[in-house]
Order: C-alpha cells, then sequence, then structure tokens
C-alpha cells in the first residue's frame, strides 16, 4: 500500500511539473497582441529632428522616444526619465545651475538611458551646422547661443553628464525654470544614441541603424522587393521601457506585443479593412468618409502652414504674403479637412501663456479665417504686383495636402497667380550597404528650395519656442563655417529678416516674469501677422476610428497617441495561424530589413 501510495504521489508530481511547464511555455508564447492599425500616410525618417515638420510623423515620434517631461492629458507637465531636479544658485558668482536625476530605463537594445545622450542630442541641436527651429529652446543654456553663433566650441556649451545618470545643466544667468522645463517636453529635445546618429546620413530611416527609448521601437521597415516603396512597418514593445527583464513580467510597462501597419493598402482600403474588422485602429481617415464616420477627436499642437520663400520675388513683399494669406477662406478648408480648426495665430490653443492650463490663444485672434478676394486684391494693388507664376510644394501621396494645396491654387489664381503643385516623395538609397530613405521633401524645405511650401509646424508648450523660431538670432539656422557666414545673416529657413521683430523677440528672451513676457509675444505675434512670412492655416485634430475589439488608447493634450495600455478582446483567438502566415507571406515577397 505505501509502494503504491508513494507511486501515486510520484505520478501527481511529475504531472503537475508538465502541466506547471506547459503553463509556462503557454504564458511563454503569450507575448502579447499583435494589431493591425493605420496611423498615417508613408512616413520614411523617424529622426525626431525632422519628423516634427510632419503631422503623420509626429504619431509615431511619440511611441518612439521619451524626453525628460511630457505633457499629460490635463495640459499640466509630467516626470518622465526625469526623477528629480535641484538648482544652486549662487548669484554673487553669477552661477546658476540645475541637476536633474534620471529614472532608470533602457534604450530598444538594453542599455542604460543615459545623461550623455541627451547631452549628444542637445549638442546636435546646438551645433552651427545644424538646422533646428528647436535650437532656442537651448538657449538659456550657458554659452548656447555663442556656441550656435561659431563664437564659441561645443565644448563650451554648459552642459554635462556629471554622472550616468545625473544631467548637470548651467545658465547664462537666472531664468524661468518651469519654463525650461516645458521645453524638454518637446520631442524634439528626447535623447539620442550618438552611435546610431553618427552610422549613416538618414539614420532614422532603417530599423537596423536605430535605438529608440520609448514603449515601442521600431522593429521593421519593409520595402517592395522591385519597386522600394514602403509596404509595412511594425512597431514592437520595448521590452527594456522602464522594466527590469530579470524580474518584471513582459507585459509590465507595455501591453501590446506588436502593431503593423500595412501601407500596400491605400486611405480608402484602410477605411474599408476597418469596416470589415480587418484593423482596430484607423487614425487616418480618408475625407470622403470624414462626414460619416464616427471617432475619437482631440485637439493637437500641430498648425498646417504656407511657408512663403521671403527671399524671392513677389514674396519679398509683406503686402503679397499677406494677400495670399488673405484669400485663402479658411473655415472652407476646415470644411474640407474636417478634423482641424481654422488657425487663429501662430501659435495653437494648446500654447502655454503664463502658466500650465493657461492657453496664449485666449488673447484672441490676429487670423481672420474668412476668405476676402477683394481684399486680398487691394493689397496686390498697392504693392504693384498683378499676378505671375510660381509653385507649391507639398508631400506626396497624402489627400489632405493635396486638398489644401488645390484650395490655395483656387484662391492665388483669382489673384492673377498661375500656381502648380510640385508633389516630392521619399527617395530610396543605399549608404554603406544599409538600405534608406531620403524625404525629399525635407530636404527641399531645409534647403529653402522653394517658392511655397505647405509644412506642418509642432508647437512648443510655451509660445516662446514658436516665435523665437522667427528672428535672427534665435532662428537655429545652419550657417556654413567653411565660408565664413556670418550667423546673424541666417534667418528662419522662410527668410524673415526684421530688425524690429528681432527687438521683440530679445526684449521677450531677457524677461523672466511670465506676464510680461506674454505681453510681448503677443506683440511679436501682432508683428507677425502684419508681415505674414508663413501663413498658419488650420491646426491639426487628431481623429481615430477605434474597434469595439480594442480599448484602453488614449490622447495625450499635445495630440500625441498613448498606446502603451492598448488592449485587444480576445487577441488569442483573433491571432490564429492566418495572421502568422500572412506576416510570414508578406517577408517572403517583400524586400525586408530587419538586420
Amino acid at each position: 500500500m505505501k509502494r503504491f501510495l508513494c507511486l501515486l504521489f510520484c505520478l501527481l508530481m511529475t504531472a503537475a511539473l508538465i502541466a506547471g511547464c506547459s503553463s509556462d511555455e503557454k504564458k511563454e508564447e503569450d507575448k502579447g497582441a499583435i494589431i493591425p492599425v493605420y496611423l498615417s500616410s508613408p512616413i520614411g525618417n523617424f529622426d525626431p529632428a525632422y519628423a516634427l515638420h510632419d503631422n503623420a510623423g509626429s504619431k509615431y515620434i511619440g511611441l518612439l522616444y521619451e524626453g525628460l517631461f511630457r505633457l499629460g492629458k490635463d495640459g499640466k507637465l509630467e516626470k518622465a526619465i526625469a526623477k528629480s531636479w535641484r538648482i544652486r544658485e549662487v548669484p554673487e558668482d553669477n552661477y546658476y545651475m540645475m541637476e536633474i536625476e534620471l529614472n532608470l530605463t533602457h534604450w530598444s537594445d538594453g542599455r542604460f538611458v543615459s545623461a550623455d545622450d541627451f547631452v549628444f542630442a542637445w549638442k546636435r541641436l546646438l551645433e552651427p551646422e545644424f538646422q533646428s527651429e528647436a535650437a532656442s529652446l537651448l538657449f538659456d543654456i550657458k554659452n548656447a547661443r555663442a556656441v550656435k553663433d561659431g563664437d564659441m566650441t561645443i565644448d563650451d556649451l554648459g552642459l554635462y553628464a556629471a554622472d550616468t545618470s545625473v544631467l548637470q545643466i548651467e545658465f547664462e544667468r537666472k531664468i524661468d525654470y518651469d519654463q525650461f522645463l516645458e521645453n524638454t517636453a518637446s520631442l524634439a529635445l528626447v535623447p539620442l544614441r550618438e552611435d546610431a546618429v553618427v552610422k549613416l546620413v538618414d539614420w532614422g530611416s532603417n530599423s537596423a541603424t536605430m535605438t529608440t527609448n520609448g514603449p515601442f521601437i521600431l522593429k521593421k521597415i519593409v520595402y517592395g522587393a522591385d519597386t522600394f516603396t514602403l509596404e509595412r512597418i511594425e512597431l514592437e514593445r520595448n521590452v527594456y521601457y522602464y522594466r527590469d527583464v530579470e524580474r518584471d513580467a513582459l507585459k509590465k510597462r507595455v501591453f501590446p506585443y506588436r502593431f503593423v501597419i500595412d501601407f500596400t493598402m491605400n486611405v480608402d482600403e484602410q477605411a474599408a479593412a476597418f469596416d470589415a474588422g480587418d484593423i482596430y485602429l484607423n487614425a487616418n481617415i480618408p475625407l470622403s468618409r470624414r462626414e460619416a464616420m464616427s471617432v475619437e477627436l482631440s485637439d493637437t499642437m500641430s498648425t498646417a502652414t504656407v511657408v512663403f520663400n521671403n527671399a524671392k520675388a513677389p514674396f519679398d513683399k509683406p503686402e503679397v504674403r499677406r494677400a495670399l494669406s488673405m484669400a485663402i477662406d479658411r473655415n472652407a478648408l476646415v470644411n474640407t479637412v474636417k478634423y482641424a480648426k481654422a488657425a487663429e495665430g501662430f501659435v495653437p490653443a494648446g500654447t502655454f501663456e503664463t502658466t500650465q492650463g493657461t492657453s496664449f490663444r485666449d488673447a484672441g485672434a490676429v487670423i481672420n479665417a474668412a476668405g476676402d478676394i477683394s481684399g486680398a486684391k487691394s493689397l496686390l494693388s498697392g504693392a504693384g504686383v498683378n499676378g505671375g507664376s510660381f509653385e507649391i510644394t507639398i508631400r506626396a501621396n497624402d489627400e489632405v495636402y493635396a486638398a489644401v494645396a488645390s484650395a490655395c491654387v483656387d484662391a492665388w489664381s483669382q489673384l492673377g497667380f498661375t500656381v502648380t503643385v510640385k508633389e516630392l516623395e521619399m527617395e530610396y538609397h543605399i549608404e554603406n550597404e544599409y538600405d534608406q530613405y531620403r524625404d525629399n521633401f525635407e530636404v527641399a524645405y531645409r534647403a529653402a528650395d522653394f517658392d511655397v511650401i505647405l509644412v506642418d509646424y509642432y508647437a512648443s508648450t510655451n509660445a516662446f519656442g514658436t516665435f523665437a523660431s522667427f528672428s535672427r538670432p534665435f532662428s537655429g539656422g545652419a550657417m556654413d563655417l567653411a565660408t565664413g557666414s556670418e550667423y546673424a545673416n541666417v534667418p528662419h529657413i522662410c527668410g524673415y529678416v526684421s530688425d524690429s521683430y528681432d527687438a521683440l523677440i530679445e526684449s521677450a528672451y531677457a524677461e523672466t516674469d511670465r506676464a510680461a513676457r506674454a505681453a510681448i509675444l503677443h506683440q511679436a505675434e501682432a508683428a507677425l501677422a502684419n508681415d505674414m512670412p508663413v501663413a498658419p492655416l488650420f491646426n491639426y485634430q487628431l481623429a481615430y476610428a477605434i474597434s469595439g475589439e480594442l480599448s484602453k488608447v488614449s490622447v495625450k493634450s499635445d495630440g500625441y497617441l498613448t498606446l502603451t495600455k492598448a488592449h485587444l478582446k480576445d487577441y488569442l483567438k483573433l491571432q490564429t495561424a492566418e495572421t502568422a502566415a500572412t506576416l510570414a507571406e508578406g517577408e517572403e515577397v517583400s524586400k525586408a530589413h530587419d538586420f
């Protein structure tokens, strides 16, 4: 009997171990949901310094990268990588310093995100040869302006990695520390890995050359085998995102395993796929469906903006620029785009006035949304301009850009101008045996190789960063050190030059009282509205249709999607062998780049 009980006990223990192993294996196999979605029209460059000129690109950057701070859903500043900070002041020595301790998190390859990564990314923006409108967000740092001017070397910048997890920042003077922390919420100021960035010119267009520190990684970019057009993007969980891989559950911070975006379907086919239940989130609704489709809607900080080349005739005359802006019926344009609000000024409603939660736009509009062809003709007549020919440059393969360009062409043709639309596409190329895409639109924009160009501008959390970029000393313009170019002669890309405007921005920069600074910036906006170097058209709204099977998708106050907790109901049943076969088939018929 004892032998029988002993044998029975052993059998039970063995069965339990087998069951436990099976359970563990099943648990190991269940990495999370693979979710087909459609976030935007095709995008090929994921460099934060460039993608923020593209409303489509901004949807990805917020998923792939994370900075020191972020804006919460209520518009309040929240700590991200920043764990704590302290300020040290010695006024008699003109010493003002902030020390920021970083939370422990990792890059997508498992390396710690360190203070050195912030130092590299910020110094990159401040290099004299690098073009970045975000540079002025860092101008409070000691010697930052002199470095950008080429008067000091980058090593003279008051920015240091005091320790692996301690970022030390010295300032020129006592500043508004809260505003500086708000500046760091810009995705232009996220950390970057030097070894990745310096590897290739277009490092941000290949998953093999990218490392990211946000909740998701760019797992794969799939190009067509014959056409080399973008066919698929896969975003996958960053398993190292605020996670101890030895102790923490795989889904501790990020629930979904992978998002798959299939670009072989056009925008209408994507909508049909959503209707059929084949994709679960559609954040790029076709214009033809926007009237009737049920969507979640949130404001963003992105503004569709016409940029005039102020250095070219006839755009060198402010009356002409004002006339071209005045002729556009922004209300009618919004009726076409649907998910937008007519621009009332040069910054959207989400931009802070004085403190978090206050809006710069509450002071009123400086742009009349209604088109005025008669008034525009009068302005042109006074300027001695009676027509001409020029191009408007847009990104290719996006129906919203095409619709906006068409509206502009219609309005400007009524003023006697002949306007053609120039579409620029992504261009496939190979560098050091790596397959890459070059964004020809971004190249043309940064080289000011355009007459008029349609750009999406993502605003800073506070108004200063936006307005400062139009001032020559704060533009962040790239200078050619080889030819000895003077920085003072490098204006904003649009070529706007105004000594009186520069003086206003200098005054705002020197002012540390927020209310007083806001008053100066309202003067600056009025000056821009009079000179109209660029013409804001509408503020984008993020609209997405979400399946009843998908939940816990949210949007931050700056309009970025949050997908870390996204939950797909019964995903283990939905992710059949057919799903895996579809992905495998895509790899066989396409040229996949997953090194």
